[in-house]
């Protein structure tokens, strides 16, 4: 006689099991940065990491958006992410995923199943400053990061500056990768002037702008006198 009670939980387990070997809790946390031409560090827009932003993205009701599930970042991904971003409080609303972006998208759909895949390692010069941003505190190390293919590639056209004021690190992106990191002080809440006596707010103001001196060797004048190893080697008025 034939038990069809067994049978059918058998069947049954099997097809969770097969189910759960496809998929996973998302874990955007351990995606990788994506962005389109922007001054993220990392854009590496792994296909399916970007169809699994594209389904999460595509199940929320609160964002209304109809996205192609074609692990191509684009124009309407791009906008989804910065209706996902200004939604959810992440604000300036860029379009790029960035840390703080993942950490929402981990937290907002976590009980979300996602296909599961194998992540391949990046040899790119992308991925090799993704090594360099964990190996270093980039806030503190004096350390620099140069991608010497990718300078090679440097025009006057695919080239821009960032200035971080929260890692204190300037950036050279060509084509939207970067090319180098460098270490950089930026202005401070309170500044004391030695020249007035008097403390202004010095801090670096945000925005975009365009170089219009560039000068060999700069030395500040109204920072009074500097100090190395206990000895003065600079004094300024």
């Amino acid at each position: 006689m034939i038990n069809f009670s067994k049978i059918l939980l058998s069947t049954l387990m099997l097809t969770s099991m097969l189910i759960s070997s496809a998929t996973a809790k998302t874990s955007f946390t351990d995606y990788s940065d994506m962005c389109e031409m922007s001054s993220e560090d990392n854009c590496a827009n792994i296909l399916q990491e970007v169809k699994n932003l594209q389904i999460v993205l595509n199940s929320d009701n609160r964002l209304n958006v109809d996205l192609k599930i074609d692990g191509k970042w684009g124009k309407n991904t791009h906008e989804a992410v910065k209706k996902f971003q200004e939604q959810y409080n992440i604000l300036p609303a860029q379009g790029y995923v960035g840390n703080k972006t993942k950490k929402k998208l981990a937290s907002i759909y976590a009980n979300i199943k996602l296909p599961k895949y194998k992540k391949t390692k990046d040899t790119s010069a992308t991925g090799s400053y993704a090594s360099f941003r964990k190996k270093i505190n980039l806030r503190k190390s004096f350390k620099v990061y140069q991608d010497k293919v990718l300078l090679k590639k440097a025009t006057g056209r695919n080239t821009k500056l960032t200035v971080d004021i929260s890692e204190q690190r300037v950036k050279l992106y060509v084509n939207g990768k970067v090319a180098i990191s460098s270490p950089c002080t930026t202005g401070a809440k309170r500044k004391f002037e030695p020249n007035t006596r008097i403390y202004r707010d010095k801090r670096t103001p945000k925005g975009t702008f365009k170089i219009t001196e560039k000068i060999s060797n700069k030395r500040s004048t109204i920072f009074g006198k500097m100090y190395r190893n206990g000895k003065m080697v600079y004094k300024g008025d």
